[in-house]
């Protein structure tokens, strides 16, 4: 039975931020693959991706999520995770996974702001950085239950409370107990660093 909600899509898609924000505001559990994968390997999980070869990396994700029996949690997909169809299965027979879709172009512009050169596909795949970006679009698009499409806003804030006010209409809401916190939530939108 699925108990839990998984975000997925591209790398710096804020997905990690929101499930935070969830979590406080939802009072759920929050788990992130890549804090996982720092205690596993007690290293970063980027420091982890240097040091593997990528398809050594992937199987090493693949093993940290074929062991996760939480329920009622949030948890942030590693960007990698949905290239493993084994993992990604598994997982989506626990969580409900909700494909945060933000534009492919806003994504490239934002990983060249964030002057990233590199993702997960582009070293052993050889592949470009649009090659990857559109492969895992189709990947993704195969993996989601429900799909949050966003134009992006520059503003966490913002697409905070879109996205919270999207969840909570899902046919979902009542089936997992979403019920915000309201003192929770006064303090995301008060007190949370947005601009990060």
């Amino acid at each position: 039975m699925k108990t839990n909600i998984i975000l997925i899509w591209m790398p710096w898609s804020w997905k990690t931020t929101i499930a935070k924000y969830l979590s406080w505001a939802l009072e759920m559990p929050i788990i992130d693959i890549d804090d996982l994968i720092e205690e596993s390997m007690q290293r970063s999980a980027w420091d982890t991706l240097t040091k593997y070869w990528e398809e050594k990396f992937l199987d090493f994700e693949k093993e940290i999520s074929l062991k996760l029996k939480p329920k009622h949690s949030i948890i942030s997909c590693t960007w990698s995770i949905p290239l493993r169809k084994e993992a990604m299965d598994y997982l989506r027979t626990i969580w409900y996974a909700i494909l945060i879709n933000i534009p492919l172009d806003k994504i490239k512009n934002r990983l060249e702001i964030m002057k990233v050169d590199r993702i997960v596909g582009m070293s052993n795949w050889r592949m470009t950085l649009d090659e990857v970006l559109n492969y895992r679009d189709g990947i993704y698009k195969q993996s989601y239950d429900f799909i949050f499409n966003d134009d992006w806003v520059w503003n966490k804030k913002e697409m905070f409370k879109k996205f919270l006010d999207f969840l909570l209409k899902l046919p979902i809401a009542n089936e997992l107990w979403l019920k915000v916190n309201e003192d929770n939530l006064k303090v995301v939108y008060d007190e949370y660093k947005w601009f990060e």
